[in-house]
């Protein structure tokens, strides 16, 4: 578009140098001031717009490229962001199997804990030496129990301390008439 604008200009001032040159011939001087005067009088309107139309075109690309800028930034952070948090979970996921792996190995023991306190459970119960306060806190050991065992081996650990405490209390008492003893645990389905 300049270059056109330029070569327009060029054009006219050759005319106007051709036209102001004494050195030729009168013809050659109007023939050139005549032209001149069409290039000067030439409709203007269609070469501007097509300039603006231009410029505007410019302005937008210039405008789309800072914005495509700003796109590209927020996708490198974005980016940067998901693999950080993928590095994190990853990390999550990592802890989380070695807990899994701590809890597992926990069950045992706390399944031979379970076991050691029934057998002294029994052991007391067997020599009726066990008052009810004492069966009130291996009623609540059996409690704890319950949130670490799995039910099928809660559920043998419940009845095994049921006769227990059947075999624990005086014939001539009724198990309903201390409130101070805890029932039995109920296992779910």
């Amino acid at each position: 578009m300049k270059h056109e604008e330029s070569e327009v200009q060029r054009q006219k001032e050759e005319l106007e140098k051709t036209a102001n040159d004494e050195s030729l011939g009168i013809v050659k001087r109007n023939r050139a001031k005549a032209m001149l005067a069409m290039k000067k009088n030439e409709d203007s309107l269609p070469f501007a717009a097509a300039k603006l139309q231009n410029e505007a075109a410019v302005k937008k690309l210039s405008r789309a490229e800072a914005a495509a800028g700003k796109a590209a930034k927020d996708a490198e952070i974005a980016l940067a962001n998901a693999e950080k948090a993928e590095k994190e979970s990853r990390q999550a996921r990592k802890e989380a199997i070695e807990t899994g792996k701590a809890a597992e190995a926990i069950i045992p023991i706390a399944s031979e804990a379970c076991s050691r306190v029934q057998v002294v459970l029994n052991e007391v119960l067997a020599e009726k030496k066990a008052g009810k306060g004492t069966i009130f806190y291996i009623e609540r050991e059996l409690q704890e129990a319950k949130k670490f065992l799995p039910r099928r081996k809660f559920a043998v650990l419940q009845k095994e301390a049921d006769n227990a405490r059947k075999e624990a209390m005086p014939e001539n008492e009724n198990e309903n008439a201390h409130p101070n003893i805890v029932p039995a645990i109920s296992v779910g389905p």
